[in-house]
């Protein structure tokens, strides 16, 4: 098993605010929708959830604040708060809908007599070893995430379940699809503690199995966007190669690999990166208004970079600087992209490209290293 770490990184934070004519304001957050049935619907980019540390000091002080004035609610004790940020080992499981990381690593990492995954200079850049320095991989462990859900929650109890639910669709999708597939559509916190395989894949963050076995179908609507894009339970990984070689994901995992080119669009990224939310009032009622409480991937569509419509000199897509093709030297990859489990290169597989670097490195300054 994979030791469980805690990293401060955070694919986003959702602590919106609406004005509501004076000076008053809201944090915002936006109603959860899931699908049942063969499609669901997956993650809403960032929201937030709670922090154990966040939550048990402003769970505390409000208790203090509250004793002082000899007014209390009976929601704070100003007493210590659950410890969440002792959150559990990742497990290796496979359920057919969904893997954890640690499946998709027994192919996808590097190993010393395996010469897949490597740049011309020999350098280990296999998805797996890459991904888990990420903010992608580390999505439902971020304290500072934790901290902002707790905020969120703190001003607004009643809306707890909705704020909850709609940060796990981009934090914790796997759990939130999975889930759906099973009729709960209300995910919240509580999810990730209850030891069974559903937690798992909600702490493996933003995994493999997530990001690819999202349909085409929507991407780059606003139908999409919020952790709107789709899964169905096909069990189908894409990828952007042709005619990918299927017997070792098929004999080792549950999966079959197939061709899909949406892992190299923009709006692959943009259900995620475009998040619409319903604004509250200070009461905590809907105020009526949304805002683009986040929208990275619309900004890019309106700027000199976009690859879609009529593309400029300058255009490039968001996987191309931050699942770059190259190596830190700029030199085109092109290797195998898997090894065999016990070691060693599978001979039918021939090196190819294109192959990404699973960086995901941003320019977020605010998240402390």
């Amino acid at each position: 098993m994979r030791t469980s770490f805690i990293m401060a990184f955070s694919a986003s934070t959702c602590l919106a605010i609406a004005c509501n004519g004076d000076d008053s304001a809201a944090t915002t957050t936006a109603t959860t929708t899931a699908t049942t049935g063969a499609t669901s619907t997956g993650s809403a980019s960032s929201s937030s959830s709670t922090s154990t540390t966040a939550a048990s000091e402003s769970s505390g002080s409000a208790g203090e604040s509250e004793g002082s004035t000899g007014e209390t609610t009976g929601e704070t004790t100003g007493g210590p708060g659950e410890d969440r940020l002792d959150l559990p080992e990742l497990e290796l499981i496979d359920d057919g809908h969904f893997a954890t990381s640690l499946v998709c690593g027994e192919c996808h990492s590097n190993e010393a007599s395996a010469t897949a995954m490597r740049d011309e200079k020999d350098r280990e850049i296999a998805p797996d070893n890459l991904w888990q320095g990420s903010m992608m991989a580390n999505s439902a462990r971020d304290p500072f995430w934790w901290a902002m859900v707790a905020a969120e929650t703190a001003t607004f109890p009643a809306a707890k379940d909705a704020i909850e639910g709609e940060c796990m669709h981009c934090h914790t999708p796997m759990a939130v699809v999975d889930g759906a597939f099973h009729d709960e559509d209300t995910p919240t916190l509580d999810w990730l503690f209850e030891g069974d395989d559903r937690a798992s894949f909600g702490l493996d963050g933003v995994a493999c199995t997530a990001c690819h076995q999202i349909q085409p179908d929507n991407l780059g609507t606003p139908e999409s966007f919020s952790g709107h894009y789709i899964i169905e339970p096909v069990a189908e990984i894409y990828g952007p190669h042709a005619d990918p070689f299927t017997g070792p994901m098929m004999m080792h995992t549950s999966f079959t690999p197939t061709q899909g080119t949406q892992l190299l669009d923009s709006a692959h990224c943009g259900t995620c990166h475009s998040l619409i939310t319903d604004a509250l009032t200070p009461e905590g009622t809907p105020s009526g208004h949304s805002l683009n409480e986040q929208s990275p991937y619309l900004e890019w569509r309106a700027s000199a970079y976009t690859t879609e419509g009529v593309p400029g000199p300058d255009a490039a897509s968001c996987q191309d600087c931050h699942v770059p093709k190259t190596s830190v030297d700029g030199v085109p990859i092109t290797t195998r992209i898997a090894r065999r489990p016990p070691g060693g290169d599978f001979g039918q597989i021939d090196p190819r490209d294109p192959f990404g670097r699973h960086v995901m490195v941003g320019g977020n300054a605010i998240m402390p290293l």
